[in-house]
């Protein structure tokens, strides 16, 4: 028979031996926009840089997402994302896009990101219907910060 002070010391191994191998499994990489290869890969890039910045965080379907590739809230605000891996500066399209989205999924706030910069009237556009526009250098900012997370 054994004693309680060996089962609870054996109890003790097994716990420790099980949180071991979850944080083995569970490596966290730095997040680096040069492991992006698509707007797939972006999207799911994005979520990855808003969970680590607090944020809950959900994707749209890919088809008929209605302007929004992403939901995401924190402190009961809700804003939706239309996420823009481009090659050339992302116009005003993105931007009615995303108005749309805010009025169809009920959010507080919307917002287009991109890897890239905008044109002179998506700017335009953004201002006067007060949608947040992150380019390539703010992205890159968030990045760095959810990046610290992990120090």
């Amino acid at each position: 028979m054994i004693d309680r002070k060996t089962m609870i010391k054996r109890i003790n191994e097994e716990i420790d031996k099980y949180l071991h191998d979850i944080k083995e499994e569970k490596k966290i990489n730095k997040l680096d926009i040069n492991d992006v290869n698509s707007g797939d890969d972006f999207e799911k890039f994005l979520k990855e840089v808003f969970l680590r910045l607090g944020y809950h965080v959900a994707l749209t379907q890919q088809t008929r997402d209605q302007g929004a590739d992403l939901i995401i809230e924190k402190e009961l605000v809700k804003i939706v994302v239309q996420a823009k891996f481009y090659g050339n500066t992302v116009g005003n399209k993105a931007v009615q896009e995303v108005i749309a989205a805010k009025s169809y999924y009920d959010a507080d706030s919307c917002m287009v990101v991109t890897n890239n910069t905008f044109t002179s009237s998506a700017y335009e556009l953004a201002k006067a219907n007060r949608v947040r526009l992150v380019d390539g250098k703010e992205l890159n900012s968030m990045i760095e910060i959810a990046n610290l997370f992990l120090e």
